[in-house]
């Protein structure tokens, strides 16, 4: 049986290919974290956004402030038009 899991490692033989490889890696996190972020800043983190009393609320509250604070802070060092 063989193990479906296991990679193939990616042998890189020229400058131009590992160009290649790193754009598209850059593209593909680039992708991921901008649903992250859009994810975060989607939660509601207080009573006065709609967030229900529940025992769980306080780490959902953590979860969208830290979101917040993380967005601030990509905003600060992102060129104004961009």
């Amino acid at each position: 049986m063989s193990d479906r899991t296991a990679e193939t490692p990616i042998v890189v033989e020229h400058r131009e290919q590992l160009w290649w490889l790193l754009a598209e890696a850059a593209q593909l996190e680039h992708g991921i974290m901008c649903q992250y972020l859009y994810a975060g800043l989607s939660l509601k983190a207080s009573t006065d956004e709609g967030v229900t009393e529940h025992p769980a609320a306080p780490e959902v509250t953590a979860a969208a402030s830290s979101a917040r604070q993380l967005a601030e802070a990509l905003r600060a060092h992102v060129p104004a038009g961009r």
